[in-house]
């Protein structure tokens, strides 16, 4: 509409077509325009905010917004922006790790050397992920968000029409690996070896 590198506002010509537009426009409409306004400016400076502390994730938001974001916002035709600061973001660590806060070493086998083994393995991980567990975090937007990133991991892996289970067990491979600072192994010397 101007030519590159004009500001339509320090221009007679661009400040005179922002007039007409706005003379144009109904009150109801600017009137929403400015509460749009108002709204937006709460929103960048709490994204800044959250950018700051890793709070934020473009990708999420967007995906909260159905594919859109406040800079595509058009509040002529889509009605006043409402939001406040974006959804805040926590990576598949941070949002599964509590589900194993309570896993115990547990007896994992006795090597030729005599010695026990006790900690906790993908395996206790993965019994940890019941039914239950995967429901209640599909049950939040940023559950489905990380949902569909193991989707998109299958794509990337060349399955691109995968099965409902596949889908899940992708899910839960992405959350083990993301927790797997939790498997450990510790020994300690048998107790009836060491009395033999």
């Amino acid at each position: 509409m101007y030519a590159k590198g004009i500001d339509p506002l320090r221009s007679a010509e661009g400040r005179a077509g922002i007039s007409r537009l706005i003379a144009g426009m109904p009150y109801g409409k600017i009137a929403q325009l400015r509460q749009s306004a108002e709204t937006a400016k709460e929103y960048i400076k709490n994204r800044g905010i959250m950018q700051t502390k890793g709070l934020w994730n473009p990708d999420y938001e967007r995906a909260t917004l159905k594919g859109g974001s406040l800079e595509d916002w058009d509040t002529v035709n889509g009605g006043v922006w409402t939001r406040t600061a974006p959804s805040e973001y926590q990576d598949l660590n941070q949002y599964t790790s509590h589900i194993f806060d309570n896993l115990k070493d547990s007896y994992i086998g006795t090597d030729k050397n005599h010695y026990d083994w006790y900690g906790v393995t993908e395996n206790d991980l993965y019994k940890s992920l019941t039914p239950d567990k995967l429901g209640g975090l599909l049950n939040t937007d940023l559950g489905r968000f990380h949902y569909s990133n193991a989707i998109r991991d299958l794509a990337a892996q060349g399955n691109l029409n995968p099965s409902e289970a596949e889908k899940m067990e992708q899910f839960r491979k992405n959350i083990v690996a993301a927790n797997h600072e939790r498997v450990h192994q510790d020994r300690k010397l048998n107790e009836l070896w060491k009395m033999q």
